[in-house]
């Protein structure tokens, strides 16, 4: 499922975080007809959500196969084979790296250990030091 994930402000739109919903975004807000470049994006299904402006979308619809049509809702499969999408993954050794050093902090503190910042020293007045009174 591919949405638009982008947050509406008062003059301001922070983007989303979607990689689909970013790579689709220049097409759904285009004027040319979505039935073309839809396989090619990974697409299979078209779901509309049916608006008082209902010709929005009309001509924007061609070659797209009507699967259901409600009065809220229409949902349009594409017809050809959509490709896969693949978007590229973080390199796995930092991940690695990283999971290891949290690993190794969390045993540090289940182990009851701590780091010697400076040596401890045993802090005394000299009132214990002269034997007076407590």
């Amino acid at each position: 499922m591919v949405g638009n994930d982008d947050l509406e402000l008062v003059g301001l739109t922070v983007p989303g975080e979607d990689p689909y919903g970013a790579r689709l975004g220049p097409l759904v807000r285009g004027s040319a007809t979505l039935a073309p470049a839809l396989p090619g994006a990974g697409v299979r299904y078209v779901l509309v959500l049916k608006t008082a402006d209902g010709t929005t979308w009309s001509g924007r619809l061609d070659g797209l196969v009507p699967a259901l049509d409600r009065p809220e809702l229409a949902l349009y499969r594409v017809p050809d084979r959509p490709a896969e999408v693949r978007f590229p993954t973080p390199p796995v050794a930092p991940v690695v790296a990283a999971d290891l050093v949290a690993l190794a902090l969390v045993v540090w503190a289940a182990a009851g250990l701590s780091l010697p910042l400076r040596p401890r020293r045993l802090v005394s007045s000299a009132r214990d030091r002269q034997g007076g009174p407590e």
